[in-house]
């Protein structure tokens, strides 16, 4: 479900997604490798954070959604994994923190 095509290394705002609300916790650049580094944090915010930071730092590969191969049963799912520094690592990324954290990054 990567919609976040063209997704690079650089700058990009971080929000909480809530009921269609942003609320901005601050700034981080990515890498290309797609290591993330703090650059501004709201103050309330900064430890929040550091632990994304740290818990989607430490993730060395992620599953991205794939179409299921010819022969499937009905309503099969598939997955690939996705390494760090890979084209999609960051795309790949930037969904699972939607889906799973209610989290936007968004390219400055």
């Amino acid at each position: 479900m990567q919609d976040q095509t063209g997704a690079a290394a650089g700058r990009y705002a971080v929000a909480r997604v809530d009921n269609g609300h942003e609320h901005r916790l601050g700034i981080v650049s990515l890498d290309a490798s797609g290591v993330m580094t703090v650059e501004e944090a709201e103050p309330a915010e900064s430890a929040a954070l550091a632990r994304l930071v740290h818990r989607m730092n430490g993730q060395a590969m992620l599953q991205i959604s794939v179409a299921p191969p010819p022969g499937s049963p009905r309503f099969a799912v598939a997955s690939r994994p996705v390494a760090r520094g890979e084209a999609e690592f960051i795309p790949a990324m930037q969904d699972d923190l939607l889906r799973y954290y209610s989290i936007r990054l968004s390219p400055l």
